[in-house]
């Protein structure tokens, strides 16, 4: 049986030796329905060597079982269909083993969220894998006020997999569009909602 081997990592921006740095529980271990971290691109080096990047980011991954793995991991297969289909080169318990190594270095992460390739590639390339950002994005909408063309932020927003929501007063976080975000009108028209909650005001 191939065995695979330990990982060579070169440091990205993220962490010296994860690809992520905030999972949830499903994103670890022997994840369920396992699928490469959005923003990596697997790139297979021979059949011996895979070779995992981004823009910040890279990963040299030694046993032709990684190099197998990385092909299958688009998040259609269980963990348990796909020890099945490498199970007649490699033995279950080396195919388990690399899937939760892969899963520790944050290389996978669970296949079972809502956002689009795009969406979960942008939040993954921040640290955050896409099941930790749909919970937290759920429990935590956003109000987009001011005057200065609110309805476009919260339209661009929206296209990232952020809940807005139109009242400020249930809002986790109000965030406020301006051309100077020094403009003293900004914090003197939103003082009270500055102390009740976190606030953004973002400079176009």
């Amino acid at each position: 049986m191939n065995q695979p081997s330990t990982t060579a990592v070169r440091p990205g921006l993220l962490n010296e030796s994860r690809a992520l740095l905030r999972t949830t529980a499903d994103d670890r271990g022997l994840v369920a329905r396992p699928v490469l971290t959005p923003h990596l691109t697997a790139r297979p080096i021979g059949s011996e060597t895979v070779l995992l990047v981004s823009d910040t980011f890279s990963a040299s991954l030694y046993g032709a079982l990684y190099v197998r793995l990385s092909a299958v991991l688009d998040g259609s297969l269980t963990h348990d269909e796909i020890v099945d289909r490498l199970s007649g080169d490699f033995a279950p318990l080396k195919i388990k083993t690399a899937l939760v190594t892969m899963a520790s270095k944050g290389y996978l992460v669970s296949g079972e969220y809502a956002f689009d390739r795009a969406q979960a590639a942008f939040w993954s390339s921040l640290g955050a894998s896409p099941r930790y950002v749909e919970t937290r994005l759920a429990s935590s909408p956003v109000c987009v006020a001011g005057d200065d063309d609110p309805a476009g932020m919260a339209a661009a927003m929206a296209e990232l997999g952020v809940r807005t929501i139109d009242t400020s007063a249930e809002a986790s976080v109000l965030v406020v569009p301006t051309r100077d975000y020094l403009d003293p009108q900004y914090r003197e028209k939103f003082d009270d909602e500055l102390r009740e909650r976190e606030a953004l005001i973002a400079q176009r």
